[in-house]
């Protein structure tokens, strides 16, 4: 026997090729530890990261007083299932790929403008007002405005909201000269240019300074044959997170009652080791517990629609915004979706639903 046939005999080649592809994001988790606001004392986080959960998972999820085996843990969600989509992970990882895909559906989706690579704009649809960057401004003044965002990547990173007006254009709220814009775009590389909607009143209401997306997160019934929608939570931005309603970034997470379609209590993310809940909004002292997201059941109804289109995709988490007209428009899916966001409101392995898709799958044991 040689040395090759017994160390595949000790390691199956499977294992050490797994091991491979889940390396970088073992590597991401473990970088997300070590940069964590959460500070726990050393015993307690190497038992936590044993469990596969982070230090923060044990302040959100209340980990000192409820049941683990409830929760989906940090390493399932960072390792595991990143793998559910399998190949096309792709669709949901590239936002101009997305957007592509989704085309069939573009009542639901924001027009796509245009793709800037190397800090040159490459148009999409072309008009008059978007031949030059002085004209830029009309253009936005007519039509609401645009985003501009990298076309991979998420948590709200490198994010902005284009708008014009009497004093030119505004960048997240603020003027900016055309020289200035221009040097903006000339340092970007893999950004989408994508149409600005105009969020509903509801939402509005609340916080109107950011766009305050749902994440609805999907799966797919062995059973059934069928998607089903797992969890729903309205995502609020604040003066902490703005342009954007990222929690990670200060802003609120408030569950969605999959049934009614209220919205709970919000909380924040507790960067400073607790958690903190609000029934009004912390900057604007408008209601956010008991306000209800208006065409719920027809929101619903689309949303298992479209992801009824995609059996190859059974894990979706989608960030959806309803919109001055009360239409739905997906701004994105994700892969790999945060589900602390969710849990914070309850562990979602207390649904035998959730808990039968994510043992088939392979995620939990």
């Amino acid at each position: 026997m040689t040395i090759t046939s017994s160390i595949n005999n000790a390691i199956p080649l499977w294992r050490v090729k797994r091991f491979r592809n889940d390396y970088p994001r073992i590597i991401e988790l473990l970088k997300k530890e070590f940069s964590s606001p959460i500070k726990l004392v050393l015993k307690r986080r190497l038992e936590l990261l044993i469990s596969g959960f982070l230090s923060e998972s044990f302040v959100i999820y209340g980990l000192d007083k409820n049941e683990v085996n409830l929760y989906l843990s940090d390493y399932q969600r960072f390792v595991r299932t990143a793998r559910l989509n399998g190949r096309y992970t792709m669709i949901l990882a590239d936002k101009l790929i997305f957007g592509a895909v989704m085309r069939p559906y573009e009542q639901f989706i924001p027009k796509t403008y245009g793709v800037i690579e190397r800090g040159v704009i490459q148009w999409v649809q072309k008009s008059p007002e978007l031949e030059s960057l002085d004209c830029f401004e009309k253009f936005l003044e007519i039509n609401g405005g645009m985003v501009l965002k990298p076309i991979r990547g998420g948590g709200g990173e490198g994010i902005y909201l284009l708008t014009g007006g009497a004093d030119g254009i505004r960048i997240n709220g603020g003027a900016i000269d055309i020289d200035d814009f221009s040097r903006l775009i000339s340092s970007l590389d893999e950004y989408l240019l994508e149409e600005l909607i105009e969020q509903g009143d509801y939402a509005r209401d609340i916080y109107g300074k950011s766009i305050n997306t749902i994440r609805v997160l999907t799966m797919w019934d062995s059973m059934s044959d069928q998607p089903f929608i797992a969890a729903a939570v309205q995502r609020i931005g604040t003066d902490r997170s703005f342009p954007v309603d990222n929690w990670s970034r200060g802003g609120l997470s408030a569950k969605i009652d999959l049934d009614t379609g209220i919205i709970g209590q919000a909380v924040s993310y507790p960067d400073k080791g607790k958690l903190v809940w609000f029934q009004q909004h912390p900057d604007t002292n408008k209601q956010i517990a008991g306000v209800n997201v208006p065409g719920w059941e027809i929101i619903k109804e689309q949303i298992l629609g479209i992801a009824q289109k995609f059996p190859f995709l059974p894990y979706v988490g989608w960030d959806i915004l309803v919109d001055s007209d009360g239409n739905l428009k997906i701004l994105e899916g994700n892969h790999r979706s945060d589900v602390n966001l969710i849990q914070v409101h309850g562990p979602l392995l207390q649904h035998s639903l959730v808990k039968k898709f994510y043992r088939e799958k392979g995620v939990i044991s």
